[in-house]
């Protein structure tokens, strides 16, 4: 997975009838539409609920809070963490261009994990 796939990605879920519209308070009832959207150059179909690779620099971390996700708890333990993740390591990194990964404790109980772990790849 590449940060130019995820934005391939986004652009297939843009063409979804209504998508416009969405919010993080108005999303489809049935989120089967999220799934299986976009094919990637290695002919892998992806979309909402497909476990990817992707890598990347760490710009930076930042600790959740309440979403839905994690039934608006604010706990230590219901809360995750959000992963800000750019192509490009340096200073002049934007932002604009990352995406933002979840892990934390309310993603893992989800997979039926008790933890969630990080492998950091060696460097090449």
């Amino acid at each position: 997975m590449t940060f130019l796939s995820f934005k391939k990605l986004q652009q297939k879920i843009d063409l979804i009838p209504g998508a416009k519209g969405w919010t993080r308070t108005n999303l489809p009832h049935d989120r089967s539409v999220l799934a299986r959207v976009y094919t990637t150059s290695d002919g892998a179909t992806i979309g909402e609920g497909s476990v990817v690779r992707l890598v990347a620099w760490l710009f930076k971390l930042r600790k959740g809070g309440a979403e839905s996700v994690n039934c608006q708890g604010t706990a230590k333990d219901e809360i995750d963490m959000h992963l800000v993740l750019t192509p490009k390591n340096g200073a002049a990194t934007d932002e604009c261009s990352s995406t933002t990964a979840e892990v934390g404790r309310a993603n893992s109980l989800e997979r039926g994990r008790s933890s969630f772990p990080l492998h950091r790849t060696p460097d090449v």
